[in-house]
């Protein structure tokens, strides 16, 4: 009587040069899965989601809720600032793109011995609490002299 065969993950039949997370060797650049998994057992889907069981791309992929915003010259492309976007997107669908994303850390990152340690952690820190947020007008133009902040919902304004 012979092992069952594990079956590889559908991501290998389109990513099957696809750079492992985690390398087989310290001098490695852009080593191969070693039977759909990389140097700590992780597959594609542990980390990203979607359907490990499919092999078209339609149902393997998680899919966005506003295809048209995510797509560039008629591509699926990130775009470089894709954090508003994503602020609209299913967390089906940030974990298949950031699976590092705070909001679903907890399902990915922190949930093998990877980075569990690190992940519990950063959701105590204050840079990740909405109070201490900057406005938007401060992230989105940083060049502007006047920054305003926000702190429990007290404005104070700052000249730079």
């Amino acid at each position: 009587m012979t092992a069952p065969v594990e079956t590889l993950e559908g991501c290998l039949k389109c990513h099957d040069k696809i750079e492992p997370m985690h390398k087989f060797g310290p001098a490695a650049t852009l080593d191969k899965l070693d039977h759909g998994k990389d140097a700590l057992g992780l597959t594609c889907t542990a980390c990203h989601g979607g359907n490990p069981a499919a092999t078209e791309k339609d149902t393997a992929h998680a899919r966005p809720r506003s295809p048209r915003e995510w797509m560039r010259e008629g591509k699926f492309r990130i775009p470089e600032r894709s954090g508003p976007l994503l602020e609209k997107e299913s967390l089906e669908f940030v974990r298949f793109i950031n699976p590092g994303d705070l909001r679903i850390a907890g399902k990915t990152c922190g949930n093998s011995d990877c980075h569990s340690t690190q992940s519990n952690g950063v959701t105590k820190s204050m840079a990740t609490q909405s109070r201490m947020r900057t406005s938007v007008k401060a992230t989105a133009r940083p060049a502007r002299r006047k920054v305003s902040f926000k702190f429990r919902n007290q404005p104070m304004n700052r000249e730079d």
